[in-house]
């Protein structure tokens, strides 16, 4: 229906844009529709590149032992991963990467305190492409990690609901 508000020109079925993310996504970029289209894509694009900087610190964190040798090497390494081009094309895409990139650093934060609910929970982030979800799933069955796979599921489940609540059974089934 919308396409058609904004594009009536398009005619053919085929031509249709296809929803690329669960109804839920729409939430979080919500506060982007107040904005002109070019405001919104940089405002985008500046919480992105926040992001980066925030998970970069949190895994030199994370890995503060395996990296003690290389102390001096944070600014050197902060300039090439901010420098590689994969990163401005995600950024340049708009894409999702940093937000996935956060939920697997919190839930590996959540799995080293013994949180193994919590570290579910957060990688139930991963529902924003939904057949991310499935290897961890899996693993997680697998090597009886019960507790952290409640935690996804019920993340999931939490998920589907809110995508219920926004778009109803046809934007869950998108």
């Amino acid at each position: 229906y919308w396409q058609q508000q904004y594009v009536p020109e398009v005619h053919s079925l085929k031509a249709l844009l296809p929803f690329l993310n669960p109804a839920f996504v729409a939430l979080v970029l919500l506060p982007l529709t107040y904005l002109s289209f070019a405001s919104a894509y940089v405002v985008w694009g500046m919480v992105n590149i926040v992001l980066f900087g925030f998970i970069f610190f949190w895994c030199f964190g994370l890995f503060r032992e395996e990296l003690q040798n290389a102390e001096g090497a944070r600014t050197p390494l902060f300039l090439l991963i901010f420098s590689w081009i994969p990163f401005w094309v995600a950024i340049m895409q708009g894409q999702f990467s940093l937000i996935l990139v956060l939920s697997l650093c919190a839930s590996w934060t959540a799995h080293n305190k013994q949180q193994p609910f919590r570290a579910g929970l957060w990688l139930a982030l991963l529902f924003v492409r939904p057949y991310l979800i499935l290897v961890p799933a899996a693993l997680f069955l697998i090597t009886k990690q019960y507790r952290v796979l409640q935690g996804l599921l019920s993340g999931v489940a939490g998920l589907v609901g809110i995508g219920l609540l926004v778009g109803g059974v046809s934007g869950v089934a998108q």
